[in-house]
Protein backbone atom coordinates (compact mmCIF):
# COMPACT_ATOMS: atom_id res chain seq x y z
CA UNK A 1 0.00 0.00 0.00
CA UNK A 2 1.10 3.53 -0.72
CA UNK A 3 -0.32 6.37 1.37
CA UNK A 4 -0.10 9.91 0.01
CA UNK A 5 -0.60 12.84 2.40
CA UNK A 6 -2.70 15.77 1.24
CA UNK A 7 -0.53 18.13 3.28
CA UNK A 8 2.90 18.12 4.94
CA UNK A 9 2.40 16.28 8.27
CA UNK A 10 2.35 18.40 11.42
CA UNK A 11 4.28 16.46 14.07
CA UNK A 12 4.76 16.59 17.85
CA UNK A 13 8.34 17.71 17.14
CA UNK A 14 7.10 20.66 15.07
CA UNK A 15 4.69 21.68 17.81
CA UNK A 16 7.40 21.49 20.49
CA UNK A 17 9.67 23.68 18.35
CA UNK A 18 6.91 26.30 18.07
CA UNK A 19 5.94 26.05 21.76
CA UNK A 20 9.57 26.75 22.69
CA UNK A 21 9.39 29.85 20.48
CA UNK A 22 5.98 31.10 21.69
CA UNK A 23 6.60 30.47 25.39
CA UNK A 24 9.65 32.76 25.45
CA UNK A 25 7.35 35.76 24.94
CA UNK A 26 6.43 37.67 28.13
CA UNK A 27 2.67 37.54 27.49
CA UNK A 28 2.59 33.75 26.96
CA UNK A 29 2.23 31.26 29.83
CA UNK A 30 2.82 27.55 29.22
CA UNK A 31 1.11 24.91 31.37
CA UNK A 32 -0.31 21.41 31.03
CA UNK A 33 -3.94 20.39 31.49
CA UNK A 34 -2.97 16.77 32.21
CA UNK A 35 -1.59 13.63 30.60
CA UNK A 36 -2.78 11.47 27.74
CA UNK A 37 -3.42 7.72 27.73
CA UNK A 38 0.26 7.13 26.84
CA UNK A 39 1.52 9.64 29.42
CA UNK A 40 2.20 12.65 27.18
CA UNK A 41 1.56 16.14 28.52
CA UNK A 42 -1.24 18.22 26.96
CA UNK A 43 0.37 21.68 26.74
CA UNK A 44 -1.87 24.74 27.10
CA UNK A 45 -0.83 28.24 26.00
CA UNK A 46 -2.40 31.20 27.80
CA UNK A 47 -1.85 34.41 25.82
CA UNK A 48 -2.81 37.77 27.28
CA UNK A 49 -1.54 41.35 27.56
CA UNK A 50 -2.04 43.42 30.70
CA UNK A 51 -4.95 45.82 30.27
CA UNK A 52 -5.44 49.27 31.74
CA UNK A 53 -7.71 49.40 34.77
CA UNK A 54 -10.34 51.47 32.95
CA UNK A 55 -10.62 49.04 30.03
CA UNK A 56 -13.51 46.60 29.68
CA UNK A 57 -13.33 43.13 31.13
CA UNK A 58 -11.46 40.81 28.80
CA UNK A 59 -13.17 38.36 26.50
CA UNK A 60 -12.19 34.71 26.98
CA UNK A 61 -11.45 32.60 23.91
CA UNK A 62 -10.64 28.88 23.94
CA UNK A 63 -9.14 27.17 20.87
CA UNK A 64 -8.06 23.58 20.36
CA UNK A 65 -6.77 21.65 17.39
CA UNK A 66 -5.96 18.13 16.22
CA UNK A 67 -8.70 16.30 18.05
CA UNK A 68 -8.75 14.29 14.79
CA UNK A 69 -5.08 13.74 14.15
CA UNK A 70 -5.27 13.11 10.41
CA UNK A 71 -6.42 16.73 10.04
CA UNK A 72 -2.90 18.16 9.72
CA UNK A 73 -4.03 21.30 7.83
CA UNK A 74 -5.84 22.43 10.99
CA UNK A 75 -2.49 22.54 12.82
CA UNK A 76 -0.87 24.66 10.14
CA UNK A 77 -3.82 27.08 10.31
CA UNK A 78 -3.65 27.18 14.11
CA UNK A 79 0.12 27.73 14.07
CA UNK A 80 -0.34 30.79 11.87
CA UNK A 81 -3.16 32.02 14.10
CA UNK A 82 -0.92 31.73 17.19
CA UNK A 83 1.90 33.48 15.30
CA UNK A 84 -0.46 36.41 14.66
CA UNK A 85 -1.79 36.46 18.24
CA UNK A 86 1.77 36.47 19.64
CA UNK A 87 3.22 38.93 17.12
CA UNK A 88 4.57 42.37 18.04
CA UNK A 89 2.26 44.34 15.73
CA UNK A 90 -0.27 46.88 17.03
CA UNK A 91 -3.06 44.60 15.83
CA UNK A 92 -1.69 41.62 17.78
CA UNK A 93 -1.17 43.70 20.91
CA UNK A 94 -4.74 45.04 20.65
CA UNK A 95 -6.05 41.46 20.45
CA UNK A 96 -4.14 40.47 23.59
CA UNK A 97 -5.32 43.53 25.51
CA UNK A 98 -8.95 42.78 24.70
CA UNK A 99 -8.89 38.96 24.77
CA UNK A 100 -7.45 36.24 26.99
CA UNK A 101 -6.60 33.27 24.76
CA UNK A 102 -6.44 29.67 26.00
CA UNK A 103 -4.98 27.48 23.25
CA UNK A 104 -4.56 23.70 23.29
CA UNK A 105 -2.67 23.03 20.02
CA UNK A 106 -2.98 19.22 20.22
CA UNK A 107 -6.07 17.71 21.83
CA UNK A 108 -4.78 14.26 20.84
CA UNK A 109 -0.95 14.09 21.10
CA UNK A 110 -0.94 10.27 21.22
CA UNK A 111 -2.89 10.12 17.97
CA UNK A 112 -0.36 12.39 16.28
CA UNK A 113 2.63 10.41 17.58
CA UNK A 114 1.15 7.06 16.55
CA UNK A 115 -0.15 8.09 13.14
CA UNK A 116 -3.81 7.56 13.99
CA UNK A 117 -6.69 9.19 12.14
CA UNK A 118 -9.73 10.07 14.26
CA UNK A 119 -9.11 8.38 17.61
CA UNK A 120 -6.75 8.12 20.56
CA UNK A 121 -4.83 4.96 21.51
CA UNK A 122 -7.99 3.42 22.99
CA UNK A 123 -9.78 3.79 19.66
CA UNK A 124 -12.02 6.54 21.06
CA UNK A 125 -13.12 9.50 18.96
CA UNK A 126 -12.32 12.40 21.31
CA UNK A 127 -15.29 14.43 20.04
CA UNK A 128 -17.61 12.36 22.26
CA UNK A 129 -18.47 12.13 25.97
CA UNK A 130 -17.68 15.75 26.84
CA UNK A 131 -21.13 16.41 28.28
CA UNK A 132 -21.72 13.12 30.14
CA UNK A 133 -18.38 11.54 31.08
CA UNK A 134 -18.32 7.99 32.37
CA UNK A 135 -15.79 5.26 33.16
CA UNK A 136 -15.05 4.77 29.44
CA UNK A 137 -14.39 8.45 28.73
CA UNK A 138 -10.85 9.05 27.43
CA UNK A 139 -8.32 10.81 29.73
CA UNK A 140 -7.82 13.50 27.08
CA UNK A 141 -11.55 14.36 27.15
CA UNK A 142 -11.58 14.39 30.95
CA UNK A 143 -8.61 16.79 30.96
CA UNK A 144 -10.25 19.17 28.48
CA UNK A 145 -13.57 19.06 30.33
CA UNK A 146 -11.91 19.68 33.73
CA UNK A 147 -9.96 22.63 32.37
CA UNK A 148 -12.98 24.24 30.71
CA UNK A 149 -15.27 23.77 33.72
CA UNK A 150 -12.58 24.98 36.12
CA UNK A 151 -11.82 28.11 34.11
CA UNK A 152 -15.52 28.88 33.57
CA UNK A 153 -16.19 28.52 37.32
CA UNK A 154 -13.22 30.73 38.17
CA UNK A 155 -13.64 33.47 35.56
CA UNK A 156 -17.07 33.07 33.96
CA UNK A 157 -18.14 31.44 30.69
CA UNK A 158 -16.04 31.57 27.54
CA UNK A 159 -17.04 34.06 24.85
CA UNK A 160 -15.82 31.94 21.96
CA UNK A 161 -14.79 28.31 21.51
CA UNK A 162 -13.03 27.23 18.32
CA UNK A 163 -12.52 23.55 17.51
CA UNK A 164 -10.17 23.53 14.51
CA UNK A 165 -10.94 20.98 11.76
CA UNK A 166 -9.51 20.60 8.27
CA UNK A 167 -8.92 17.26 6.58
CA UNK A 168 -7.81 18.09 3.03
CA UNK A 169 -8.67 21.77 2.59
CA UNK A 170 -6.55 24.90 2.73
CA UNK A 171 -9.13 26.41 5.09
CA UNK A 172 -10.66 25.50 8.44
CA UNK A 173 -14.24 24.25 8.66
CA UNK A 174 -16.89 25.02 11.29
CA UNK A 175 -19.30 22.57 12.82
CA UNK A 176 -22.08 24.45 14.58
CA UNK A 177 -25.27 23.81 16.53
CA UNK A 178 -28.54 23.54 14.64
CA UNK A 179 -31.17 26.19 15.22
CA UNK A 180 -33.31 23.68 17.14
CA UNK A 181 -30.52 22.72 19.55
CA UNK A 182 -29.77 26.18 20.93
CA UNK A 183 -31.31 29.62 21.44
CA UNK A 184 -32.23 31.98 18.58
CA UNK A 185 -29.70 34.59 19.75
CA UNK A 186 -26.86 32.07 20.06
CA UNK A 187 -27.62 30.64 16.62
CA UNK A 188 -27.66 34.17 15.15
CA UNK A 189 -24.22 34.86 16.64
CA UNK A 190 -22.88 31.58 15.24
CA UNK A 191 -24.09 32.51 11.76
CA UNK A 192 -22.52 35.97 12.04
CA UNK A 193 -19.19 34.41 12.98
CA UNK A 194 -19.37 31.92 10.10
CA UNK A 195 -20.30 34.61 7.59
CA UNK A 196 -17.55 36.96 8.79
CA UNK A 197 -14.92 34.27 8.30
CA UNK A 198 -16.14 32.85 5.02
CA UNK A 199 -13.52 32.64 2.28
CA UNK A 200 -13.23 35.77 0.07
CA UNK A 201 -15.14 37.85 2.63
CA UNK A 202 -13.76 41.42 2.80
CA UNK A 203 -13.74 41.21 6.60
CA UNK A 204 -11.88 37.89 6.71
CA UNK A 205 -8.96 39.32 8.72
Amino acid sequence: SVYIAYFIPYTNERLQFKIDEWSKKPFVTLSSIGKTTEGREMPMLTVSENKNSEEEEKLKVYIHGRIHTSEAPASWHLEKMIDIITDTTDYSKALRKRIEFYILPFANPDGVANGLSRSNLQGINLEVDHAMPDSLTAPEVKNIRAFLLGKATEAGPFDLFLNMHSQISDFVTYWIHTKKSTSESFFANLMKLCNLTTDKNNYFG
